[in-house]
């Protein structure tokens, strides 16, 4: 089923990528963290976010998005100029973007009993473990890493 998930994962992320922040999006391989490059750029400013989910398979995602991205993103999604956007608002972005895409993905399971989400939380980078699969998604000449860390 992890297969299943990460393919619908990577389905998603292109999906409300595409529709909600109007940005094109390509999928990469299956990769890990580390292998993303996105850790590098930690001190670059990328934020990133978890969201805890339960059902037949449990487990959480996190997401890691450059702030440069994130900035597009937030603009594309909010209407407004950089100018006008705080901290606050795009880290909420990222944390809508991670509900839409773990719902929608969890979703195409279709196991017919159901998740239950938890609440989009920002956490560092560090917290993520730099081995664990990632789908990385190439948006706007930068990668958005989807992880996801399975508990059962």
């Amino acid at each position: 089923m992890k297969t299943q998930l990460m393919k619908a994962m990577m389905t998603s992320i292109s999906e409300v990528v595409e529709t909600m922040f109007f940005l094109p999006a390509e999928q990469e391989k299956e990769s890990t963290v580390l292998e993303t490059g996105l850790l590098d750029q930690a001190e670059a400013d990328v934020a990133s976010a978890a969201l805890a989910f339960t059902g037949d398979i449990s487990g959480r995602l996190v997401m890691m998005v450059p702030g440069n991205l994130l900035s597009e993103m937030t603009e594309n999604f909010m209407g407004e100029s950089d100018e006008k956007l705080t901290r606050e608002l795009k880290y909420g972005t990222l944390k809508e973007l991670l509900n839409m895409v773990c719902g929608n993905a969890l979703r195409k399971l279709d196991s017919g009993h159901g998740f239950d989400l938890g609440i989009p939380e920002i956490v560092d980078e560090e917290t993520v473990s730099s081995e664990l699969p990632a789908v990385v998604i190439d948006v706007a000449d930068a990668k958005i890493a989807a992880v996801l860390d399975i508990q059962n």
